[in-house]
């Protein structure tokens, strides 16, 4: 089992590697052990196996969120030992950065590509990624990151425990500025790979609530079954196709249980409302709203404003 380094490779080598055209697995984000060694005997079986390992700590996009922290060298190594001789002759290792992956597919000779959910930022159409395999015109497959259902959701719970608490990053009176860097760290939250979106209600420089944009039924669902949006092949703001209770609904939904009076109170969110939410923060008594990003073409800001709300975009 030889580990390679993509930078260090030469043409030659290059040729090498591919001349049994092997199965590439695009370098993943965390997985276990099981998983690992699941995969590479059910490829191993059909075809030679290398397995991708990017040099990025996290996916690049979702920097900072410990579920999009990228599996390690030491990790797979150590779990690929545990193969029978007979697979552990079919395993290569490849180590790239994640900017390199589409020149991985245009140079090496493969004969197909797996690629594991929420191993890559956006939905994987929208990435250099997938049209690099479309011109190529090579077969892929996109699957699960977990053995089963129980793993998925046992994750969720363990990566939960690994949040910073926010009351530790929550002070009495906050500046606009602050309550939007809490937005940007509640938006790590989330386990939506397509986008990450974090949002913060607060009524005189103080924080009432926070929340993400939330995947339903449970927060690991498109790790272990692929975001919609990427089965359909989805423009971007297509809301037919989507798994995520937006970040602003689950706010209002908050408030709802809470029975909170929502006058006065002012809205921080690293994007723009989409449509659809624009429509329901239209309904109630929240004044302003602060943003980072934009959105559906300025939709949301043109609405809220003829409804006498105040929107400030802060880049």
């Amino acid at each position: 089992m030889q580990t390679f380094s993509w930078q260090q490779l030469s043409d030659k080598d290059k040729k090498n590697i591919g001349q049994n055209k092997p199965i590439l697995i695009l370098g993943p984000r965390q997985i276990s052990d099981q998983r690992i060694l699941e995969l590479t005997k059910k490829i191993a079986e059909k075809k030679p196996v290398i397995w991708g390992c990017l040099n990025d700590k996290f996916i690049p996009g979702l920097e900072n969120s410990p579920q999009f922290q990228t599996l390690s060298l030491a990790k797979l190594k150590q779990a690929l030992k545990k193969l029978d001789k007979k697979f552990q002759a079919k395993v290569s290792i490849l180590q790239y950065d994640y900017r390199y992956t589409k020149y991985l597919i245009r140079e090496l000779d493969l004969s197909a590509v797996v690629g594991l959910y929420g191993s890559w930022y956006k939905a994987f159409h929208f990435t250099p990624i997938f049209y690099e395999l479309i011109k190529k015109k090579l077969n892929y497959k996109l699957m699960s990151n977990f053995v089963d259902e129980d793993e998925a959701r046992s994750y969720e719970l363990q990566i939960k425990k690994q949040f910073p608490k926010l009351s530790s990053l929550i002070k009495d009176k906050m500046s606009d500025e602050q309550l939007l860097n809490l937005a940007d760290e509640v938006s790590r939250r989330s386990f939506d790979y397509t986008f990450q979106t974090g949002a913060v209600l607060a009524r005189n420089q103080q924080v009432l609530l926070t929340a993400h944009n939330r995947i339903l039924p449970y927060e690991t669902y498109a790790l272990q079954h692929g975001a919609a949006k990427e089965k359909h092949f989805s423009p971007p703001q297509d809301l037919n196709h989507f798994d995520t209770n937006h970040a602003e609904v689950e706010l209002v939904l908050k408030a709802l249980a809470q029975k909170l009076d929502l006058s006065s109170s002012n809205l921080y969110i690293n994007l723009l409302p989409c449509p659809t939410c624009a429509k329901m923060l239209a309904a109630t008594p929240i004044e302003k709203i602060f943003y980072r990003h934009d959105h559906s073409q300025g939709y949301a800001h043109h609405l809220l404003t003829q409804m006498n709300k105040k929107l400030i975009r802060v880049t």
